[in-house]
């Protein structure tokens, strides 16, 4: 037996699995393409979304119906970030205004 036969198919049988992997991470890389570009398109539009939202309560509170009057977006989606917005303390509840409560930015 050869001192380097068992040692050399090894080297090589690691060599093509590293290129297999390369493969198939350049492979995943292409077919997750679309997902993470509708991915980044999802946090920007959330992120204007959100500036939008703030931008309303500048001047004082404001109910869910007013806030999506005052910037074009349905209002069950402003209740949707009005109730995140909440949840992490940067929008509070204010005084209640008939039926809906008035929200203000937390710390205004």
């Amino acid at each position: 037996m050869r001192p380097d036969g068992p040692r050399k198919w090894k080297v090589t049988q690691m060599n093509e699995t590293k290129e297999l992997d390369k493969k198939a991470l350049a492979t995943l890389r292409h077919e997750r393409e679309a997902l993470i570009e509708r991915a980044r398109k999802t946090i920007k539009d959330q992120t204007r979304d959100i500036k939008a939202i703030r931008a309303a309560l500048q001047d004082g509170g404001r109910t869910v119906p007013e806030i999506a009057a005052a910037i074009p977006m349905p209002s069950t989606r402003v209740l949707l970030y009005i109730a995140a917005l909440k949840k992490y303390g940067h929008v509070a509840e204010g005084p209640k205004d008939g039926d809906y409560f008035k929200y203000v930015l937390a710390g205004a």
